[in-house]
């Protein structure tokens, strides 16, 4: 199979992925339920999609839980670790596709020597070496790929996080619009091909920008990422009004 048959193949998939991540989340909702840390900060972190993913997360966390929130890069945290020096029980989330990214990794070690965290990792492998260095972690095997780019794996961590970010916030409203999310998107994938074959056959697209405000901005430069790697095109990112 052809490395884009491949990948449409995997963005095709998203919708049952979706639910399988879900599940899963629903399967581990008593242990975020009792964490034995009261978090007066939490911080995702993640490499590449990872940190976008990271990104949306935070913001969708902080509004629904009302605990202070970041998201950065995890190199952040051990080559400029003071602004992350801080007193109180922090909760991480480290994010990574393949749960063996070198520097999420570290930045977990980092955060479980040195602070009061409580680590919840988010992956595809659960036999990982992130797995091994959390406190506990939230697979979703469905989700793996064989394309290099992130599609639906990127997409079904976030919606793993969302949903236990509404089990933290006890947001039931916000869990049932994640419910409708799967259904919603083989309705959008589908119609999305005529849109894309018309831009496609109008080939006068040379230069594409994304806008995304508050948890949307994560996703803005996902996509802007996305576009730069499948289609090699000029593509920027940014928040609205910038």
């Amino acid at each position: 199979m052809r490395k884009e048959e491949l990948t449409r193949k995997e963005i095709e998939q998203q919708p049952s992925v979706w639910s399988s991540a879900l599940v899963e989340t629903g399967e581990r909702k008593e242990e975020v339920k009792h964490l034995p840390i009261e978090p007066e900060e939490a911080i995702f972190y993640g490499s590449g999609s990872s940190h976008y993913s990271a990104l949306s997360a935070s913001m969708v966390y902080q509004e629904l839980t009302g605990v202070r929130s970041r998201g950065t890069p995890p190199s952040e945290i051990f080559l400029f670790p003071r602004p992350f020096t801080v007193p109180e029980e922090i909760l991480v989330f480290p994010i990574s596709r393949s749960g063996t990214t070198t520097e999420t990794i570290e930045a977990t070690t980092e955060f479980v020597n040195n602070h009061d965290a409580y680590s919840i990792g988010f992956t595809c492998h659960p036999n990982s070496d992130l797995a091994e260095t959390v406190d506990f972690c939230i697979s979703i095997e469905d989700a793996r790929e064989e394309s290099v780019v992130q599609t639906k794996s990127f997409t079904s961590m976030l919606i793993a996080l969302q949903r236990t970010t509404s089990t933290m916030g006890e947001n039931e409203k916000f869990f049932k619009s994640l419910e409708k999310l799967p259904a919603k998107a083989k309705k959008v994938i589908r119609k999305s091909y005529d849109i894309v074959e018309d831009m496609v056959d109008e080939d006068g697209f040379h230069h594409f920008v994304f806008l995304g405000g508050g948890p949307l901005y994560g996703i803005a430069m996902e996509s802007m990422l996305k576009m730069e790697e499948m289609v090699l095109e000029h593509t920027e990112g940014y928040h609205p009004l910038e």
